[in-house]
């Protein structure tokens, strides 16, 4: 009985309990799942806009003429400059690292010529390769020549993620002919990695479950201790009560009258049997007056 009672309760609180979570639900109250983190992202390439000036380009590593100059910069006050002499043969190379772990990772940097060379034929070049860190090749990214567009900054990029985990450098070879000059500026070098903590997919997935979760789990414990804990005392109670004087008086009745009865009668029929026998021996007497009399 007490059983049935509880399991009632318990599917009452249940209910109310969804049926408060379908109220909030439709009311807007309970949010949307939370957006996914947004990716970290880091610049490795160190000095890419060469602001350290002419007398500190680290960590570039600076070969041939070329030289940190305020001469074309993109941006700032300085860049690289490479080329611009006959027989040009220049480099600019930085050692970078791309983590094993990265989402992306994209190289951009911007690039400009000058040129007194014909625009019709290649002669001198800008070569854009990466190398392992002991100056093996690795791949060609872009090679330029003096027939590209002249005294305009373009920006390129390439995607990197290939490289994920292995230790390179960004190199640029500037090369020419001994007739007529051409120079090659290069300016704001990045290498952007990002890594998102959370990906997008996995995020949206993992709140929606939480949430869901959440909502079954917390009624039911509400409602299982909820319930237990006052209908316990309230049955309880009422057993206690009801039971006992009704077992008391029933028992105390019973045991009384059994010895009164037993004990009383005897000696009272003992008593009045003794008064009975005394007017019977006075009987005598009144018989001997006859025989008195007729003696006489």
């Amino acid at each position: 009985m007490h059983s049935e009672k509880r399991h009632s309760l318990t599917a009452l609180v249940v209910s109310l309990w969804l049926l408060v979570a379908l109220l909030l639900a439709a009311s807007g109250v309970i949010a949307a799942a939370p957006a996914a983190m947004p990716a970290s992202c880091d610049d490795l390439v160190r000095n890419g806009d060469f602001e350290q000036g002419t007398s500190d380009p680290a960590p570039w590593i600076l070969g041939g003429h070329t030289e940190i100059s305020d001469q074309r910069p993109h941006g700032g006050d300085f860049g690289a400059w490479m080329g611009d002499y006959q027989a040009t043969d220049d480099t600019l190379y930085q050692l970078v690292t791309i983590p094993a772990d990265s989402d992306t990772a994209e190289l951009r940097y911007w690039w400009s010529m000058q040129s007194v060379d014909d625009v019709e034929t290649p002669y001198d070049y800008l070569y854009v390769t990466l190398q392992a860190a002991d100056g093996m090749p690795l791949g060609d990214l872009e090679t330029l020549d003096n027939t590209v567009a002249r005294d305009t900054w373009t920006q390129v990029s390439f995607d990197l993620s290939d490289y994920r985990g292995v230790s390179l450098r960004i190199h640029f070879r500037c090369t020419g002919n001994e007739q007529f000059n051409t120079g090659f500026f290069v300016d704001d070098v990045e290498l952007e990695v990002c890594e998102s903590p959370t990906p997008t997919p996995t995020g949206t997935l993992t709140p929606t479950a939480t949430s869901t979760g959440t909502l079954t789990r917390t009624p039911t414990a509400t409602s299982t201790s909820t319930p237990s804990a006052t209908a316990t005392p309230t049955l309880t109670l009422t057993e206690t009560s009801t039971p006992t004087p009704t077992a008391t008086p029933t028992r105390t009745p019973t045991a009384t009258p059994t010895p009164t009865l037993s004990s009383t009668p005897t000696p009272t029929s003992t008593l009045t049997a003794t008064p009975t026998l005394t007017p019977t021996g006075e009987l005598p007497p009144r018989s001997y007056l006859p025989l008195v009399l007729r003696a006489g």
